[in-house]
């Protein structure tokens, strides 16, 4: 008998997708700074950059929905089937991050050792997931033990961490919550929102998403913008777990609506969308989006190092080109045996 193909979530692909995006769009905005707020125009990259604080939450998010209270059948099938994934990339990228670096932007080696791992280098993120890799098979045992209420347990004490990290203040010395602290959180609570049930219409839902998206990420802006010192802005602030969570409610209650409601306007729309050609490039951005991750940021530099960009009107240029060319290679590398597993894609 064949075995029946899991269904994927669309909802997970969309974020994903927008994820991707969002990486690809922040990294055009780093090109810019400093940011300045003289005008409006003037402040749409300091803008962007922050609205893309989420992109990263999402991704661990996401990692979590897919990953936690499943049954691996050992932690060597877990390894070998999950951190090749994020392994085999690296691995093929890194070689090639390093040559550009010395041979095409004539960095130092110290430089290129920085870029190897991740010291203030898109590579972070992979040692932040290869670190989370490590304690997630613990993590998956406690969830799939205490279920529902034990990732209410580990998040109650997870934003204590992110509300002190945020406020960068710490008075328990003696009191070890690092166990709960950092990206590790992400992963309960996108495991939590995706399988929680809450009694609120989707209508409700979806614009309580929202405000929450639209409100903290404009109180992060703020405080970016004013430079306020010591408050967090960045991936582990209280504002973009807020953003984040507000993100993530609206895609996945739509989603919800859509299919509860296929005969009204939203529903017909949404499964055009879905089956469609938008669908398609939907799931292929989601599919690319690892590998994307890995090499945009190379494109980035090389087409900064040979062109020098600081023109603010070359940014919608530089972005779509940049996100296109890395989808692209990405995707062509997916479809050449053997290298498809080093392309990132999957």
């Amino acid at each position: 008998m064949a075995t029946k193909t899991k269904k994927r979530i669309f909802y997970f692909d969309e974020l994903r997708a927008l994820a991707i995006i969002f990486v690809v769009l922040c990294h055009a905005c780093i090109l810019f700074r400093p940011f300045r707020y003289e005008t409006l125009s003037v402040s749409m990259p300091g803008i962007f950059y922050v609205l893309t604080h989420v992109a990263v939450p999402i991704f661990f998010m996401l990692s979590g929905a897919l990953l936690l209270n499943r049954d691996y059948h050992g932690l060597s099938a877990f390894f070998k089937k999950r951190f090749s994934r994020i392994l085999y990339p690296f691995l093929f990228w890194i070689p090639i991050a390093i040559i550009i670096s010395l041979f095409i932007l004539h960095n130092s080696y110290n430089d290129a050792f920085k870029t190897f791992f991740g010291i203030n280098r898109w590579p972070w993120f992979v040692w932040t997931m290869m670190g989370i890799y490590l304690i997630l098979p613990v993590i998956n045992s406690f969830v799939r033990e205490y279920g529902m209420k034990g990732c209410e347990y580990f998040m109650i004490i997870w934003f204590v961490t992110i509300i002190l990290n945020t406020f960068n203040h710490y008075p328990f010395y003696q009191l070890e919550l690092s166990y709960f602290a950092r990206f590790i959180g992400y992963l309960v609570l996108g495991y939590w929102l995706a399988n929680k049930t809450v009694n609120i219409s989707d209508r409700n839902m979806i614009l309580f998403g929202f405000l929450m998206f639209f409100a903290s990420i404009s109180i992060d802006f703020y405080i970016f913008m004013k430079d306020i010192p010591k408050i967090e802005t960045k991936y582990l602030s209280l504002f973009v777990v807020l953003a984040s969570i507000g993100l993530f409610l609206m895609f996945k209650r739509y989603n919800n609506y859509c299919d509860s409601n296929p005969e009204s306007l939203l529903g017909r729309a949404h499964s055009k969308i879905e089956n469609g050609i938008v669908g398609k490039a939907v799931l292929s951005l989601s599919v690319c989006s690892y590998g994307m991750y890995l090499v945009n940021s190379l494109l980035y530099k090389i087409i900064d190092k040979v062109f020098h960009v600081n023109q603010l009107r070359l940014l919608p240029i530089l972005f779509i080109g940049v996100l296109i060319l890395s989808w692209l290679l990405v995707y062509v590398l997916s479809k050449i045996p053997v290298l498809d597993k080093f392309s990132g894609a999957g």
